[in-house]
């Protein structure tokens, strides 16, 4: 094993420098549904979900990045201290 271990480049939200960062994807998936309500509507989802093949995509009405440690959405992530 090497002595030293290559970083990767860190990038976090550039309004709090969370590195708890999503990015706005829209993917269309299949929920197992596990209860109903009165009306027939889906009331419970669980496991096993599937992504359906070749849906995932940039939701173009949002920025592209969400942070979840403040909320903050934006375009571009900030470079992290070393």
């Amino acid at each position: 094993m090497p002595d030293t271990l290559e970083q990767k480049p860190q990038f976090g939200c550039p309004h709090c420098e969370s590195g708890a960062i999503s990015e706005n994807n829209a993917v269309a998936v299949r929920l197992r549904v596990t209860e109903w309500d009165e009306d027939g509507e889906p009331a419970s989802f669980s496991y096993p979900w599937t992504v359906i093949d070749d849906t995932m995509a940039i939701d173009e009405d949002k920025p592209r990045f969400y942070c979840e440690s403040c909320g903050k959405e934006f375009e571009e992530v900030t470079r992290m201290h070393d």
